[in-house]
This record gives structure tokens, sequence and C-alpha cells, in this order.
């Protein structure tokens, strides 16, 4: 039953990749909204709640997204250890909203979730499922569960921030997940809820109600701890079937879930035969035609025979390695066999190299079919088409939660420079750009201001950076005039490729160097242009980056 268990095992990491990758959002979330008292109280608001709509907009998936302050964190006059201000962003007729309101103020409630990541019992909380309408109609409520996560100020626990997702995502997963035909597959939360069953009236129902049969062998138990498990059920008047569960559990968190399999004996034998059926129809064939050799050959041939029938015995009981190849030169019917023979050891040998490639990670690894109608070798193929695509999603996911941190980090850092520059325009003009230009990785900048002069406006260049030195610049440029002007009088976001020579040129102690690429954003505020910032270097800007200059463009306008 090997077999069964590693598909339960294999099942079971695809459903953990899932909540893995939204414990990571979490993660990012926890690190965000600790800076609690570094943003100003004017910005603090505004910008925690747009942070929990973005995140609601990039990921469909999630149900709610929402952060939690203890009182007595955020209100230095209260001494009781208890009550928090509570605040969920979430969808409701294809529109976000966010609800502000107070829990625990009579005191915190012993088993609840809150308590457990308070209390630091669950550092990442995996909640168990429950039903919950977030406009209080009962009739919209979700079967749900939440991640969450609690936030520190050094030692002291502060609050918790998390998201709540839709256990249907589960449900859909199952239709890939399921290997053998005639089988049933379940995924069940630490406390005994079954949250996706291919029969929809057994989910948000105890497995041992569901499945009365599995109580004798205290499952309960061994899901609540994490075990993987396996046992066999026959009742009277059915087949035998065999029952394989292994667990699901997150960084964190003490209440792994578990992924079950229920799978009809014979399935599995079937699975088996078929698997191994081209081997073993060559290993009795060969050992057919090797007895009627001896039969009708003379006792010259009967050594090379032996041979033959000893290598093919060793393959049928799995011993595979290039010491068992024959020797033999001869031309005749023993030696068309011996090649026969030495061609199955040669793909076994093949066969056995690309698993432990693909067992070492390397999903680089290549298998030449031996035919058209390979059917095992097709199976290793796929297996590892299977593997490259989830690698490939887990890194994208990575690469998706890296950006929205960096773009998040940057956001705090140019709310605490506006907030600490803001009473100098040139001092303000000047940490700006320098920010920009380091953390964007460009090469030079720009930050200019609309001003009016003789009775026109004018675009002035009010600090320059490149290089990691301010450049002491002056220049004014009209309205409509160059990229920068262009940029301004269209009020739209400018991003070239491939600038034309002497454009713009770098001065380094290795020479002169024109910029291959430019960005250049206007500041608009109430449909007043008020000026542009000017980024420029040797590597595209990715457009990312060009949401960042965007959205922080908005800030500094306003």
């Amino acid at each position: 039953m090997q077999i069964a268990d590693l598909y339960t095992q294999q099942s079971a990491f695809t459903a953990q990749n899932i909540l893995t990758g939204q414990a990571k959002m979490v993660q990012t979330l926890e690190q965000i909204y600790k800076n609690y008292k570094t943003i100003s109280p004017d910005e603090r608001t505004k910008i925690f709640n747009e942070v929990l709509k973005n995140v609601l907009i990039d990921n469909k998936d999630y149900l709610a997204v929402w952060y939690n302050f203890e009182l007595a964190y955020i209100d230095p006059q209260r001494r009781l250890p208890y009550g928090r201000e509570r605040v969920v962003a979430f969808w409701n007729m294809g529109n976000i909203q966010i609800r502000i309101d107070s829990a625990n103020l009579e005191g915190d409630i012993p088993g609840s979730a809150y308590f457990l990541m308070k209390s630091g019992l669950e550092r990442t909380l995996l909640a168990d499922p429950y039903f919950y309408s977030y406009t209080q109609d009962t009739g919209s409520s979700f079967l749900e569960t939440s991640i969450g996560r609690g936030m520190y100020d050094g030692d002291k626990y502060i609050g918790a921030v998390g998201i709540d997702v839709s256990l249907s995502s589960f449900q859909k997963l199952l239709n890939q997940l399921r290997p053998f035909e005639k089988s049933k597959i379940l995924i069940v939360s630490n406390n005994g809820t079954i949250i996706a069953s291919e029969n929809q009236a057994d989910v948000g129902e105890k497995i041992d109600k569901a499945y009365p049969e599995f109580i004798k062998f205290k499952i309960k138990d061994k899901i609540k701890n994490g075990y993987d498990f396996s046992f066999f059920i026959e009742e009277e008047g059915s087949e035998k079937k065999y029952v394989s569960f292994y667990p699901i559990s997150i960084e964190g968190s003490n209440m792994p879930w578990t992924l079950g399999f229920i799978i009809s004996s014979d399935v599995i034998t079937e699975n088996i035969r078929k698997n191994s059926q081209l081997l073993l129809a060559f290993s009795f064939g060969a050992l057919f035609i090797i007895s009627l050799i001896i039969w009708l050959t003379l006792s010259m041939i009967v050594k090379p025979i032996e041979i033959t029938t000893e290598t093919l015995q060793a393959i049928s009981r799995g011993n595979i390695s290039k010491h068992l190849k024959i020797h033999y030169s001869g031309k005749d019917e023993i030696g068309t066999m011996a090649k026969a023979v030495n061609r199955l050891v040669d793909a076994f040998i093949q066969t056995q190299h690309f698993a432990q490639e693909i067992g070492r990670g390397n999903l680089d690894a290549e298998y030449q079919l031996l035919s058209y109608n390979d059917i095992l070798g097709k199976s290793l193929i796929e297996m590892r088409n299977n593997l490259v695509k989830a690698k490939q999603e887990e890194q994208q996911r990575e690469e998706e939660n890296r950006r929205m941190s960096w773009l998040q980090n940057g956001i705090t850092q140019i709310n605490e420079i506006l907030r600490e520059f803001s009473i100098s325009i040139e001092t303000l003009s000047d940490e700006v750009i320098k920010f920009l230009v380091k953390y964007t990785e460009a090469i030079q900048g720009g930050f200019y201001l609309v001003e009016e002069k003789e009775g026109e406006e004018i675009i002035s260049l009010k600090s320059a950076y490149a290089y990691d030195r301010k450049k002491e610049i002056s220049a004014e440029i009209q309205v409509g005039e160059g990229l920068v002007g262009r940029a301004v009088k269209e009020r739209r976001t400018v991003n070239i490729e491939n600038l034309p020579e002497g454009y713009l040129m770098v001065r380094s102690g290795l020479g002169d160097k024109s910029p291959d690429n430019l960005v250049i954003v206007p500041l608009i505020f109430e449909e007043n242009v008020l000026g542009a910032i000017e980024l420029a270097g040797f590597h595209k800007f990715d457009e990312f980056k060009v949401d960042f200059l965007n959205q922080i463009a908005v800030r500094i306008s306003s």
C-alpha cells in the first residue's frame, strides 16, 4: 500500500503549499502593521486601510483582511490588560467595505482564536473552520478559516493581523488530486471538521459523524497531534478499503489539518498490476523462451541460457545493475535474446537514474522513451512536469510577495520622509529624490516643481541626485517642452526604453555614459499639476516600480 501512502503525502503537500502561500501573506502584513507608532496618526488610518483594500483586490479568493490592536497599546491611558480595536475589510456585493469596532471589552475569551495568538500558544494561527457573515445576514454566511499572526513590539504583544479564506478553494482542489478510480478524498481540520469532501453534505460535519466506522481507530486524536496513519476497513456486505491520512501543517502553528484517501484495495492492486504489467509480461515471456531453448538446444548453450535466466530473475526481484548485462558475442538466437535483455537492463537503469535525479530535486532531468507505448516512461515524465509546474507556481507566489513587501516598505519609508522633512521644500525634494534613486536602483533623478515666472508657468528643477550624491544643477523648462514638459502638460506618466543617444549623460569615475531608460511621473493634486519626478537608469523600470512611483506621487502631491 506504499503507493497509496505516497499519493496521500504528495496531495497533502499540494494543499500545504496553498496554506503556506497564504501564511506568507500574513507575515508580510505583520511587518507592515507592527510599525504602528512609526507612522503619523494623520496618515496611519489611511495607509493601513489602503493596504487592506489592495490585498483584497489582489487576492480574489480572500473573504476578508483584518488587523487588531490592543487598546492598551494605542491608548496609553488605558490600564486594563484586555480589549482591542478591530478593523476588517471585506467584500460585500462586489464592493469592499471596512468595519471598525471594539471587542473583548469585558475580558479575553479563553480558547478563542484571538486568545490563542495573544497567549502565545499559536505563533501562526490556522483556525478551525466556522460559518460567518460579515453583514450579520445568516443567509450570506461562509464556511471559512482564518490565518492570523500575533504582532509584538519587542516582547510585548500589541495585536494581530490575518486573512479570512473561503474553504471552497479546497473543494475545487479535490478534483485535481484524485489519482485512483473509485476513491474518496477529504480534508479535515484539527478539531475533526470536514473542510472538503466529494460528498458536499459532509462538509462542515465532524468526521466521526460522517464516517462512524473510523471511530475505533481513534483518528481524531491522531489528526489533532499531526500524525500520519493508515488502516483497513471492511464493513459487512461491502468491499475492503484502505484509508491513508497525512498531516497538513504550516510553520508556527500547532493545529495541523490532515488529508485522507479512502481507496478500494482492489483498485490499488489493479493500479500496481498495470504499472508492472509490461515488466511481468516480458519476464514471463523471456522465461518461457529460455525454457523452450533449453529443451531444443544442445548442452553447449546451456551455460549462456543459465546466465540469461539468472539475469531475468534478478530483474524480476528489482535488482537492477549494469553488472547484470550479458556478455555473449554469438549471432544466433541466444545472442539476439542477450541483446534484448541488455536493452531491458539499460532501460531500467535509465528509469532508476531519472527517478533518483527527480528525488534530488533536478527537475531538468531528461528521459528517453523506449517506444511510443512506454506507459511507465510517460507517467514519469508527467510526474516531472507536474513538479516543475508546482515549483514555478511557488516561485511566482514568492516573487509576488517580494514585490508587495517592497512596495509597502517603500510607501512606509516615503511617508516617514514626508512627515520628517515637510517643513522645507528644498530639504524635502532632496530627501525624496535621494531615496527614490536608491530604492528603485536608478542612476540619477530630478525633482521638479511648477512655478510662475513673469506671468507664465515654468518647470523648475529643485533637486538632482546621481551616483550617491546631490548634484548642484539648476534648470527651467517650459510646459510642453521636452519629455518632462510633455509629461506635465499631458498629466500622464512617461516610461521610455532605449532613450536617444545623448538625452542624458551620467558622469562617473569611469567616464560618461548615457542611461537607456527613463520614467517621469507628474505630481497632481486636485486636478492641478504641481511638478514631476524624473528617474533615469541603465535598466528597464519594471511595471511594479512604475506603479510604486505613481502611488507615492499621489502622497507627495497631497
